[in-house]
Order: C-alpha cells, then structure tokens, then sequence
C-alpha cells in the first residue's frame, strides 16, 4: 500500500523534482536536482490518463514555468505548516487525525541533520 497513492487534483499544491540544468518538463528521474514548490494544472481527459502521461505543473518558484507531461514519480504532494492531515499509525491505530508541524528539511537543520520521529518524506507530524 505505501506504493500507492490517488492521482493529483488540479489545483492541489506540490513538490516538483527539477533536475540541474532542465528548463521543462519530460521524462527521467535520474540526476542531481532539487525539489521546487508547484501546483497541478487542468488536466485533459480523466486523472488516470495524468498518472501515465505525466502532469502539467506550474513551477511557483522564480519566472512560474509550465512544465508539461512531468512523471508521478517527479512529483510530491505538499503539506502545509499547520494543515490537518489524515495519518496511518499501523494497523492496531489505524488512521489517526494529525497537524503538520514543519517541512522535516527545516527541522533537519535544527537537529544537526537528524532525521526527527514522525517524519515523511516531506512533513513532520
């Protein structure tokens, strides 16, 4: 399950892995780069044909590029300081209402590097 996850929405805010030196979108995964904040553009068609075809993703850092047909795998939802999110703690917990407190790269920096409990790939609850 933690291989799986719902489409993007439009509209829905995320993380876009920009490789050093792209200027767009397009395949690949592979490289040096960084994560950028963006948003999900319209899609055409049904959301199941973006997971295959990639997104169209306003880069909100900087000049606000489009980049278009941007792999699932290049992209992260964000979740904001503050936001109340749903959290799976395990199957004798279930899920379980939380708040995101920071980005966990934040925190990082306070902690020295450490990697603090209860984080995700890009929030701390």
């Amino acid at each position: 399950l933690n291989e799986i996850r719902p489409p993007l929405q439009d509209g829905e805010l995320v993380e876009v892995f920009v490789r050093r030196g792209a200027s767009s979108g397009g395949s690949g995964d592979g490289g040096s780069g960084r994560w950028l904040p963006g948003r999900v553009l319209g899609q055409s068609g049904v959301a199941r044909q973006a997971t295959m075809r990639g997104y169209r993703v306003e880069v909100l850092a900087g000049a606000g590029a489009v980049m278009e047909a941007v792999p699932a795998s290049r992209l992260r939802r964000f979740y904001a300081s503050g936001q109340l999110v749903m959290v799976y703690r395990g199957p004798s917990i279930g899920w379980v209402q939380g708040q995101v407190l920071a980005k966990c790269s934040e925190i990082a920096q306070t902690t020295e590097g450490a990697s603090p409990a209860g984080c995700a790939s890009t929030a701390c609850v």
